[in-house]
């Protein structure tokens, strides 16, 4: 049923846009096929205890070990430089990438995308059954801090505290000393990323500012998708331009110059390079620009992210339909009594929401390696869970 609407739906962008790249449009069946593996995920609530504590068997050790290697490696590079701040915590990679130098790819945003996840799906189970591993979850919200991906751990933050508001869990902790160094670490946690890096926190809170004044290449482009694009394709709120032809790690890849750069594109196996006329004329300008800055620039001012990918290439209405289905499993199980529900309900809502949020920063919705192994142990939280 689900290839079928696809396929329905892209012949239907190609019979409405004369100009669409049908090849980049294919490759975005790549870049999205992680939702038909979600979709076939045989889980059931007559099975899902089986899965969690398959889930669990291998989800702890994971866990410890990743938070383990981070902290090494974090703890390396102030041997190395002197300092936890600047780019110290790109070296924070875990298994992702072994070696102690920082990798210079996606590896540091992907170490930390999936250490959030684990955190959320070992809560339940940690607060419920097995408080003795409570030390360790503390000491992954400081290897967190240490791989210093601010945006994601402001995102993770918003997830949390509108999350405990919706369903406030209580997280119980055993003994009265155990509630105190609970009280302790959360004053302490903020103090201590403000303290280890303010220069990072400081230019999270320079481009703010910018953002909201439409001088950020990404907030020029957000402001495209609602003045510009509408006015040259009046059909694009509704339908968008079409997958793959807009900002999409798809589109993007389609370029010839994702992976190598605009210096030193690397040529794809069959594949050649090309573009729509609107990624040609509203992304390509912007990234070349950022590209060509004497500093590596960050996902906060590329001018591409999941937001603005699903806007320009399927309309504002499939946005919307993506935002409703969040809300939908945020909301659901609000009032229940139980602690342990509550705790469950707390964790699928926070993933849900950071999930939905990250999407503004960039293109992360197109990277499964992130978020699919956790997506997968909350999909079977849910499933847990005794209400409809």
């Amino acid at each position: 049923m689900a290839i079928a609407t696809t396929l329905i739906v892209y012949f239907l962008f190609i019979s409405l846009r004369d100009e669409i790249v049908i090849q980049n449009m294919l490759l975005s069946i790549f870049t999205l096929c992680w939702i038909y593996v979600i979709l076939i995920i045989p889980i059931g609530k007559e099975n899902s205890k089986f899965f969690y504590e398959k889930y669990l068997k291998w989800a702890i050790p994971i866990f410890i070990l990743q938070a383990s290697l981070g902290f090494i490696q974090a703890l390396a590079g102030f041997i190395g430089n002197g300092s936890f701040d600047l780019s110290n915590g790109d070296r924070v990679e875990g298994t992702v990438h072994l070696p102690l130098a920082a990798s210079a790819t996606f590896a540091n945003v992907i170490f930390t995308y999936n250490l959030m996840g684990l955190i959320l799906i070992l809560v339940p189970h940690i607060f419920n059954k097995k408080r003795e591993l409570i030390p360790y979850l503390f000491f992954g919200v400081i290897v967190l801090i240490m791989a210093s991906v601010v945006h994601l751990i402001l995102f993770f933050v918003i997830a949390i505290v509108l999350s405990f508001v919706l369903h406030r869990p209580n997280f119980r902790m055993g003994g009265w000393a155990w509630k105190w160094i609970g009280r302790f670490t959360l004053i302490a946690v903020p103090i201590l990323a403000i303290t280890l890096f303010p220069t990072n926190i400081q230019t999270a809170r320079d481009l703010g500012p910018k953002i909201l004044k439409f001088e950020n290449p990404k907030a020029i482009v957000y402001k495209d998708l609602f003045v510009n694009l509408p006015q040259e394709y009046p059909n694009m709120p509704y339908i968008g331009i079409g997958p793959g032809n807009f900002s999409s790690r798809a589109s993007l890849i389609g370029t010839g110059y994702y992976f190598g750069g605009f210096n030193d594109p690397i040529d794809l196996p069959l594949l050649e390079p090309k573009t729509s006329p609107a990624t040609d004329k509203y992304i390509i300008p912007l990234w070349r620009w950022i590209s060509e800055l004497p500093w590596s620039a960050g996902s906060t001012l590329k001018p591409f992210s999941s937001w603005i990918s699903t806007i320009g290439e399927f309309g504002l209405l499939v946005f919307l339909i993506i935002f409703g289905f969040i809300i939908k499993k945020v909301f659901m199980g609000i009032g229940v009594k139980n602690n342990e529900e509550r705790l469950i309900n707390f964790s699928v809502s926070a993933f849900w929401i950071f999930f939905f949020i990250s999407g503004f920063q960039n293109n992360y919705w197109e990277v499964p390696q992130m978020f699919l192994s956790s997506m997968f142990g909350i999909i079977v939280l849910e499933k847990l869970r005794k209400i409809d």
